[in-house]
């Protein structure tokens, strides 16, 4: 029976994104399949599947609860649709769905089906933007509740998701934007066009015109608190980096803030760390124990979501001391995490390092920090907003080693950004570092 199952363990950690290696990885699938099925998995029982121990046959008991987690009736129903996993056959499945135009109970089912394999999403993407494209919103209405939740605990499927947003967003940003927006208007309603689209492709590019009309349709239909705080605080960010003077919001921290997902929790940090005019060490002890409890969970992801956000505001704000007690404890969780969604982290880290080798008179390891920096694998909604601070370095760099050629030529790149962004804070960079002609 083994080369039976072994596709559905395969299944499984799709489903799940969580890739067993470790026997430890076995305990954040063990809470997953409990938390989304109504039944109990043992530990050893995992263990032996996964080859932790020694293997033995497992009871139809076991793979019908493996069975149930993907969606299916039973064991034998997961085997009978089994096929509806392929790729090839999932694809050729939304080409007819398209050919008709509307889609069917029978078509929601293969699409439900199809969608257990993550590796689906982004084909699903594309056909999500099929109906955007034709205004159909009576489709949209009735396949937007098939996308897949936002898996916290391990981060890959956060990558998935991130795929899905930033194609659909795309789309919606192709189209009218009257349509458009009456199209967000219709969804956004829905929790899983919500947390997968405008909350996950934070698109800061736009945070002057299209992004914030967005965020202003989510503020009049939301009644969440961590929907409302996330408005709050971009609408924070745009006002602090397009004024010109210092600026103070007050933005109440929401009574169920330890439970908001970790980057929002980062943003909210960042938030303090940017409105307040000099340093401020329970702030900074705060960020440091939130990492720390996600340390102690085994977390990597978390520390790195949590940080995201809070960097840049430590390079903005020019507080390296704390910069680098950061990145000295947590310099493992920053840098060494090894998945799409997480270049964007890992660009601001390496700016951050930058700077800091700036502070120490450090000019060739800087550069060399930057030279490892790859802007191209930037999360495209955070592009010119990580593209501002990686030029404003390099300005930097080439300003004390007197490079003139290459100073100007970087002047120019953050001109057309802050144009782009209207982020008109960052000309105090073309003010400090300008190499007088």
């Amino acid at each position: 029976m083994q080369n039976e199952y072994a596709q559905l363990l395969l299944d499984v950690q799709k489903k799940s994104s969580i890739t067993v290696n470790k026997s430890r990885d076995l305990r954040f699938l063990k809470e997953e399949i409990e938390e989304n099925s109504e039944s109990k998995i043992g530990f050893n029982t995992l263990r032996r599947l996964f080859g932790f121990l020694e293997k033995t046959e497992p009871s139809i008991s076991t793979l019908n609860i493996l069975s149930a987690y993907l969606g299916f009736s039973s064991y034998n129903a997961y085997k009978n649709n089994i096929i509806n996993y392929d790729g090839w056959y999932f694809q050729q499945n939304l080409q007819r769905i398209q050919s008709t135009n509307t889609v069917t109970n029978e078509d929601i089912e293969t699409l439900r089906i199809g969608l257990l394999n993550a590796d689906n999403i982004v084909y699903f993407a594309y056909f999500f933007s099929y109906f955007i494209e034709r205004n159909n919103i009576k489709t949209l209405e009735e396949i937007v509740k098939l996308i897949p939740r936002r898996v916290q605990q391990n981060g890959p499927s956060e990558g998935t998701n991130l795929k899905f947003g930033t194609i659909v967003s795309l789309s919606l940003y192709r189209i009218d934007e009257k349509n458009a927006f009456k199209i967000y208007k219709k969804l956004i309603k829905y929790d899983s066009f919500l947390n997968n689209v405008p909350l996950l492709y934070v698109d800061y590019s736009n945070l002057h015109n299209k992004y914030r009309k967005i965020l202003t349709i989510i503020k009049q239909q939301s009644k969440r608190e961590d929907d409302l705080l996330f408005v709050e605080l971009m609408d924070f960010y745009w006002k602090f980096y397009s004024s010109k003077k210092h600026l103070y919001i007050e933005i109440k921290k929401p009574a169920k803030f330890d439970t908001f997902h970790s980057i929002l929790k980062g943003r909210y940090y960042a938030y303090l760390l940017l409105s307040l005019e000099n340093r401020n060490l329970d702030i900074e002890k705060k960020i440091i124990f939130s990492c720390k409890k996600s340390r102690q969970s085994n977390s990597i992801y978390e520390i790195s979501s949590l940080l995201e956000e809070i960097i840049p505001s430590l390079i903005f704000k020019r507080n390296f001391a704390f910069l680098n007690e950061l990145i000295d404890i947590f310099y493992e969780e920053i840098l060494e995490m090894d998945s799409w969604a997480s270049k964007t982290g890992h660009a601001l880290s390496l700016i951050a390092m930058a700077n800091l080798n700036i502070q120490k008179d450090n000019l060739t390891i800087a550069q060399i920090n930057l030279n490892l920096v790859e802007l191209e694998k930037v999360e495209l909604s955070y592009s010119d907003y990580v593209s501002l601070f990686y030029y404003q370095t390099k300005l930097q760099i080439t300003y004390l080693d007197n490079s003139k050629d290459e100073n100007k030529k970087t002047k120019l790149i953050i001109e057309n950004l802050i144009q782009k962004t209207k982020f008109t804070k960052f000309n105090q960079a073309l003010i400090d570092f300008t190499i007088s002609s």
